[in-house]
């Protein structure tokens, strides 16, 4: 129920910035800035959730690893992917970034 209640609030606070953006008429407005913050939120809880786990699952002393770093790695691979977006908004040059 807290994750329903944080994802909630991720929208809410990411639909006020999308909405100041899309008022400015940048690139980038509402929906997208909705998903990036409830995305955002998962991503930690999913960490958070994996830590846990592990600290049940293991013994103290003997987990050497953070285990956020499984949902780590294929993020930053993903980055190159989102540093794109320039390249498309130069379809419509009535958009500003």
């Amino acid at each position: 129920m807290q994750v329903l209640g944080q994802c909630v609030v991720a929208i809410l606070l990411g639909g006020v910035l999308g909405w100041e953006r899309e008022r400015a008429g940048k690139w980038a407005g509402l929906r997208t800035h909705m998903l990036v913050c409830v995305a955002a939120m998962l991503y930690v809880r999913v960490g958070q959730f994996l830590i846990l786990d592990a600290e049940e699952t293991f013994q103290p002393g003997n987990l050497r690893t953070d285990p956020s770093v499984m949902i780590a790695k294929p993020s930053s691979r993903a980055l190159p992917l989102l540093e794109r977006g320039p390249f498309f908004a130069e379809a419509r040059p009535n958009l500003t970034a």
